[in-house]
């Protein structure tokens, strides 16, 4: 009797993408809202101060970015735009992390969270 081994793809963690949560589709109302909920932080960010000539570093787009509505991940920060596309796809259950998130956008597998507009 031989044995045959099956090969199957992991998740960032190791999890076989069995056991991986399942792809969950959004309505375009759903993501709406999350794009609205994340765009609230821009506005609280200049409500508080932040100029919209700051800029700062998106680890994700690897760009200058303006700073208002800028998040911090654990040792990530992402542009609002970014934000936008990282909510939404961990919403839909297509991301185990922000670190997934990140290394996508930066080894050009990032067209798959584009959200649109």
């Amino acid at each position: 009797m031989t044995s045959q081994m099956a090969l199957s793809a992991q998740t960032a963690d190791g999890r076989s993408l069995d056991d991986a949560a399942t792809v969950r589709p959004l309505t375009y109302s759903q993501e709406a809202a999350i794009r609205a909920t994340v765009r609230l932080f821009e506005v609280d960010d200049m409500d508080r101060g932040v100029s919209a000539a700051d800029r700062m570093y998106c680890d994700a787009c690897e760009r200058p970015r303006p700073a208002p509505g800028a998040i911090h991940y654990e040792r990530y920060t992402l542009c609002n735009g970014c934000a936008v596309e990282y909510e939404v796809a961990r919403a839909r259950g297509t991301l185990d992390s922000v670190g997934q998130y990140v290394r996508d956008k930066r080894f050009g597998d990032g067209e798959r969270h584009v959200v649109a507009s």
